[in-house]
């Protein structure tokens, strides 16, 4: 395919070249009136055009018509008859690819962030769990020894007891045999 000039284009195109020339200035192509342009660059220049002017949806209008009639009981016996029309209208508009690319991004990102939040939140209760079960694991190890402490002193006691006991009864014993030996 051959190039073009600037100027052949505008003549084909019907429009000035300083427009033509400033309408590719605007697509970010700096082109003088003797130029050639290339099929890429006239691409380029399109879709710049579309996309500056907006190219309208594609829409796509949908439109139902349906018939029927409704028997109404009269006076004296007869009935009416009544025709009713309903007419709907559905329109359907082609989104933007760019627009929906757009939208995708945006859900993605929400769903990332959601999740982000997610994982923070199992991970923030999983130390709270661990803070928890450290917690109880200190003050159950605090009882277990204060127990043990007191099962010690317990058994002190009850062994001191016992030898004060058996210390008691042995005296006891004792003044018993002493008064069964004075007979008086």
């Amino acid at each position: 395919m051959t190039d073009v000039t600037v100027k052949s284009l505008a003549a084909e195109i019907q429009t000035s070249v300083d427009r033509l020339v400033q309408q590719f200035a605007d697509a970010g192509i700096p082109k003088t009136a003797d130029d050639s342009v290339t099929a890429n660059e006239k691409q380029t220049l399109l879709a710049h055009l579309n996309r500056e002017h907006g190219s309208a949806p594609d829409k796509l209008t949908l439109q139902r018509k349906t018939r029927s009639t409704l028997n109404i009981p009269g006076t004296g016996g007869k009935s009416k008859s009544v025709q009713i029309e309903v007419r709907k209208t559905r329109t359907f508009v082609k989104r933007d690819p760019q627009e929906a690319e757009r939208l995708a991004a945006e859900e993605q990102a929400q769903r990332e962030a959601e999740e982000q939040a997610q994982r923070e939140a199992e991970a923030t209760a999983k130390r709270e769990a661990e803070l928890k079960a450290e917690r109880e694991a200190a003050e159950k190890a605090k009882r277990d020894a204060s127990e043990k402490v007191k099962r010690e002193a317990a058994e002190k006691d009850k062994v001191s007891n016992q030898q004060t006991d058996e210390m008691t009864k042995t005296a006891q014993a004792e003044k018993a045999r002493r008064e069964m030996k004075l007979p008086n």
